[in-house]
This record gives C-alpha cells, sequence and structure tokens, in this order.
C-alpha cells in the first residue's frame, strides 16, 4: 500500500520478525487500560531519550518513570527497542497524513515548500525519537521507511502539480531527480540532527 495511506501498525511489517514482535504481544489486550499502559511507555520513553541514549534506558527505569512493574510492561513489549519502534511507527504515520492534501499553490517557489517545513518541524518537535531512530546503526531500518515516504510524497506532488501519469516517461525521468533530491534530505536531516539542529526547521527547508 501507499506509504502515504499507511497507518500506525504497519510500517514495519516488511522488516525482520524481531521487529514486530511487539505487535503480537500488545494484541493480547487491546482495551482502554492496556492502551494507556502503552501510551504511557511511550511517552516515558520519549522524555528519557531527551537525555541518554536507548542503550542506557533500561526497561526498570522506563517502567518507574512510566509508572508501571517490569511485569506489567513485558505484557506489552518485548523491550525498551519495540517500545522505540512503535514510537516511530506512530511518528511516522503521523507525518504521512500531515502531508494530505499535497500543496499545489506554490509552483513557482516563491517561499518554502509547505511539507518541506513540515518535515522539519517534525524532525525538530520529535528530534530524541529521529536521533535514536536514524543515527542508531542498530535500528536502520527505520531508514529506508523515512526515505520511501520522502518519495512518495515527491511522486505524489510532482503528478498533482504537472498532471503527469504515474507511468509517463516525463514523470519517470523526474524520478530520477526525486531520488536525489531524497538522498540529499536524508543527508541534511542527519546532518541538522548532529548539529544540534542550530537552524530553524524554516531555514533548513528554504536553504534545502
Amino acid at each position: 500500500s501507499s506509504v502515504l495511506s499507511v497507518r500506525p501498525g504497519n510500517l514495519f511489517t516488511k522488516m525482520p520478525v524481531s521487529y514486530n514482535r511487539h505487535m503480537s504481544i500488545k494484541g493480547r489486550g487491546d482495551d482502554r487500560r492496556s492502551q494507556r499502559t502503552q501510551k504511557a511507555l511511550r511517552s516515558a520513553l520519549e522524555d528519557l531519550l531527551g537525555a541518554k541514549a536507548l542503550a542506557a534506558i533500561s526497561v526498570t527505569a522506563l517502567a518507574k518513570r512510566a509508572d508501571v512493574n517490569r511485569a506489567t510492561f513485558y505484557l506489552h513489549y518485548a523491550g525498551t527497542r519495540e517500545v522505540l519502534l512503535d514510537i516511530a511507527e506512530r511518528r511516522l504515520g503521523e507525518l504521512a497524513t500531515s502531508f494530505l492534501p499535497v500543496e499545489i499553490d506554490n509552483r513557482g517557489l516563491e517561499r518554502p515548500l509547505e511539507h518541506m517545513v513540515k518535515i522539519f518541524r517534525h524532525v525538530k518537535a520529535h528530534a530524541a525519537v529521529y536521533r535514536a531512530i536514524l543515527l542508531d546503526a542498530d535500528l536502520s531500518p527505520f531508514h529506508p521507511r523515512l526515505m520511501a515516504l520522502l518519495h512518495e510524497l515527491g511522486m505524489k506532488r510532482i503528478a498533482d502539480v504537472t498532471g503527469s501519469a504515474r507511468g509517463s516517461r516525463e514523470l519517470v525521468d523526474r524520478e530520477t531527480v526525486l531520488y536525489a533530491t531524497v538522498g540529499a534530505t536524508m543527508g541534511v536531516i542527519l546532518w541538522w540532527l548532529r548539529s544540534g539542529l542550530r537552524r530553524s526547521p524554516e531555514y533548513m527547508a528554504e536553504r534545502l
């Protein structure tokens, strides 16, 4: 299915089984209490990631921050890594749906593309999660998922603005440029995260 139509729960379906193990665990209890517990654990991990790396966060510390016990934690997640993947999955879903409808009123590029500003604002708003996911080699499967989202967004915008059919020669030629642009965007995002987000999202979008 289209990356832009993705909903929480299917972003990582093509990943190794270990990345999806928590989904079956979470399925055991779908009541409101379970949802509140999962939300508390996700929120607690995001808070902790603002001060330390994922590897330095224990299940005990995370459970304590979320005000749940270890046994309750393991009813919902296999470990802290699965909590982070759940957060990333949901954040990417939020980012994807925020692009609809695609902007088509700025063809002359008199100002930064709104979808590009949204990307940088979203990264900054959830910087701790993006640092943990994109800068951690062990969690690298998130990297191509974000690239896929950016590519799908670009292809949709080209089609909407130009009226080109997805399989047309003109669009295929532009897709080559789009892949280069997506790669550049990812490189800039990684640099921006490593540099401490010194520039504003608006500045980054304008420069890119």
